[in-house]
């Protein structure tokens, strides 16, 4: 039930998938970080890693990316969440919009191709227009 009607063409090494994984993994690599004594988790988000730890992990940030030439941060902060509330949302939202996109016509490379070009187009318009430190993968999805 759920494959015919939410993932028809799901298979193990399907760009949807294998970005579902990667998101989760960064996820929880970056709790994991905030196991040691000095750090604790963003007070104002639920099972959030503070934000010193996202911008370790690159998230993006106008002034790094203008002055310090950082550019790798456009790409990095796809796969960043600020809490288990945005992870869910960017999750499911990959999920059921990536399975539909993805079809016999739009392969897994067009659509990988496709995802990070659309969210580092995203991003660089983000930067552009503000400065404030953001992450997720929103962009690149909607």
């Amino acid at each position: 039930m759920w494959k015919s009607t939410f993932c028809p063409q799901f298979t193990p090494v399907s760009f949807t998938f294998l970005a579902f994984l990667v998101n989760t993994g960064v996820y929880a690599a970056t709790l994991c970080m905030m196991i040691s004594p000095q750090k604790e988790l963003n007070p104002n988000v639920f099972l959030g890693p503070d934000l010193h730890t996202l911008h370790a992990w690159g998230a993006l940030d106008a002034w790094e990316i203008r002055y310090n030439f950082q550019v790798w941060r456009l790409m990095t902060s796809l796969f960043l969440s600020v809490g288990f509330s945005s992870y869910m949302i960017s999750s499911g939202a990959l999920i059921i919009i990536g399975f539909i996109v993805e079809n016999r016509k739009m392969s897994p490379g067009r659509l990988a191709l496709f995802y990070f070009a659309s969210g580092a187009l995203g991003n660089l318009f983000a930067v552009c227009i503000r400065s404030e430190v953001s992450v997720g993968p929103m962009g690149a999805i909607m």
